[in-house]
């Protein structure tokens, strides 16, 4: 087992990349820089222990998302407080960008896996290093386990290398200890308290811009998310006294704050409502007392449909609904946070003007932009019939390749005539003539013997060319009638 280095010997030198990272078919591969041994975490009191670094080289304006992963084995059973924080910084120390944060006061005994994630836009050309840097307040066992594979052990991922920019967004910046007045007015609490609503729906409308728009080359998009919350059982100092929940009504203290919460992507259509939501699972969780901070981490891999309108604008929403226990507060902004990027690319092409031309000629058009048929959906439309009157993308919207798009063809419009009162013959012939497809029923009713006495649809009804229209014809004998 290796003792922390100071974050690596060679500082600032070149950056090594991964052979098989970077911009691969379109496709944005992530580099990764697994913590080669596992490497003792001393206790840190106010400070942080650097456990890992990684050198990324960047030209001005150049954007990565950096993700860490760290594995911390604890042994001790007074359930310390364990924090992950990841920042990334300049040649001269200089922090750049958000860093990302978040802890727990874990269970004894358990291996803790905590995730982070976080943008790094370079404002100047150079070499940045992205840092995993671990708190542990008392915990005299505390070990960062070595990364094994992709996805286990302890490690730092460098992503986004297509030239499309991401997207972030933090929830509203609420300070750790919110019980001393006066009360922090952006911290968010949800659950079972007095004034506590039990659910809450974050990020949808926060951040410097609430939406992000995915480029016009941008087939998938990868987004991932972290949220924190703290369970507010009675005397805590991380929350406001009026949202304990072991207080209130003399109630016994609960050991339990459960709540259930999953992740939304939404792409937006044309007029800026939702078109699709991609959603991550669903989670059941469980902030006990000892624990007391959770940290929870999302992802969603998405495509980007292109049948919005053209649009390729999103939103991220975190919905949290409470279930039972102590109510629970939201952390701080930079421990609820989350941030897309552009998972896939294709060339581009410039969707044709299929509006107006028929179905053959607009089909040619779309397969010639290098483009592809979606579905055909026929309306009743008084233009001519196999006219095209729609398309879920614009003309002149830039997509990619081998997209598809969706035509919205005419059916004709015939206007029903009415034929109820004329004999059987007459209503048939008027049908035909306009270019409907009359059935005929059959009732001795004695209402108007050897007429229509009914119709369906009704007089005035637009329908396509060739609809089917059902009369029905009184066959009862008027010589044994008594005509209504």
């Amino acid at each position: 087992m290796a003792c922390a280095a100071a974050a690596t010997a060679a500082l600032f030198a070149v950056p090594v990349t991964p052979a098989s990272a970077g911009l691969a078919g379109g496709t944005s591969v992530a580099e990764h820089h697994p913590l080669p041994a596992d490497t003792f975490v001393p206790p840190t009191g106010d400070g942080k222990f650097q456990v890992m670094t990684v050198l990324i080289g960047l030209q001005v304006g150049q954007s990565r998302r950096v993700s860490d992963q760290l594995t911390l084995s604890l042994t001790d059973d007074h359930h310390p407080e364990v924090d992950n924080d990841l920042a990334c910084f300049d040649s001269s120390g200089r922090q750049i960008g958000d860093p990302s944060t978040g802890g727990t006061n874990d269970q004894a005994a358990s291996a803790l896996v905590m995730r982070a994630s976080m943008i790094l836009t370079a404002d100047h050309t150079g070499i940045y290093q992205c840092t995993i840097m671990a708190v542990n307040t008392d915990s005299k066992q505390a070990i960062a386990r070595a990364g094994t594979s992709l996805t286990q052990g302890t490690f730092l991922d460098v992503d986004n290398f297509t030239a499309d920019p991401p997207g972030e967004w933090e929830g509203p910046f609420c300070p750790s200890n919110d019980s001393q007045p006066p009360p922090w007015p952006t911290c968010l609490y949800f659950g079972g308290g007095q004034f506590a609503p039990t659910n809450s729906r974050i990020l949808f409308d926060d951040g410097p811009a609430s939406t992000w728009t995915a480029g016009p080359d941008a087939t998938s998009v990868d987004v991932a998310g972290q949220l924190q919350v703290t369970s507010c059982f009675y005397g805590t100092h991380s929350c406001r006294p009026d949202y304990y929940g072991d207080s209130l009504f003399g109630h016994p203290a609960d050991d339990d704050a459960v709540f259930r919460t999953h992740m939304e992507l939404i792409q937006l259509d044309a007029a800026g409502n939702p078109c699709a939501v991609t959603r991550s699972a669903e989670l059941k969780l469980d902030a006990t007392n000892d624990i007391h901070h959770l940290l929870v981490n999302y992802q969603i891999p998405a495509p980007v449909f292109t049948t919005c309108g053209g649009s390729r604008t999103f939103k991220v929403r975190l919905m949290l609904d409470w279930v039972s226990g102590n109510p629970l507060k939201i952390d701080t902004g930079t421990a609820t946070r989350a941030n897309v990027i552009v998972r896939q690319t294709r060339p581009t092409t410039t969707v044709p003007i299929a509006v107006g031309a028929d179905q053959a000629t607009a089909t040619a058009r779309i397969q010639r932009a290098g483009l592809t048929i979606g579905l055909i959906n026929g309306v009743v439309d008084p233009r001519p019939v196999g006219t095209v009157i729609d398309e879920n993308a614009p003309a002149g919207t830039v997509e990619p390749t081998a997209s598809a798009v969706n035509l919205t063809v005419s059916l004709g419009s015939v206007t029903v005539p009415d034929v109820e009162g004329d004999l059987q013959s007459a209503a048939v012939q008027a049908l035909s003539a306009a270019g409907l497809s009359p059935t005929v029923g059959l009732q001795q009713a004695c209402i108007n013997p050897g007429h229509v006495i009914s119709q369906e649809p009704a007089a005035g009804t637009h329908v396509r060319v060739g609809a089917t229209v059902r009369i029905t014809v009184d066959t009862a004998n008027p010589r044994t009638c008594i005509i209504k």
